[in-house]
């Protein structure tokens, strides 16, 4: 079964201001347009990372998908159950590994600082494709 991601956040200028209303969202546990979007076409997203990474972890919250993984969960973010957390050593979105504090069951991967917040960083340390 192919793997599915939470749709990434914008990478422009004029979306970065979405992207802060929805991380204000999605800190609070409610969803944004996107997440909304995925639960009404029931869309079965196995994995998040970053922004997508918090959404992922609300979408489970809510219970419309069982569970998956979060690459670079953002520091002060509790997963629900069934939600695998990968933070990053050399990560400070994710408090690098103090991140750990409150996601006791995550998995501390070794990526280097400035670029380990990139997906391929969580990739190549977990020795994926």
């Amino acid at each position: 079964m192919p793997r599915k991601a939470v749709a990434p956040s914008g990478l422009t200028p004029f979306d970065s201001r979405f992207d802060v209303v929805d991380t204000l969202l999605q800190y609070q546990g409610l969803p944004d347009a996107t997440g909304l979007k995925i639960m009404w076409n029931a869309w079965k997203p196995t994995f998040g990372h970053s922004l997508g990474a918090l959404r992922f972890s609300n979408i489970v919250g809510f219970g419309a998908v069982d569970g998956g993984a979060a690459y670079a969960e953002p520091f002060g973010m509790v997963a629900p159950s069934g939600v695998n957390v990968f933070i990053g050593t050399g990560d400070p979105i994710t408090g690098f590994s103090l991140g750990k504090i409150l996601n006791w069951g995550a998995q501390v991967v070794r990526v280097p600082f400035g670029s380990g917040h990139l997906m391929g960083a969580y990739r190549d340390a977990l020795g994926g494709p």
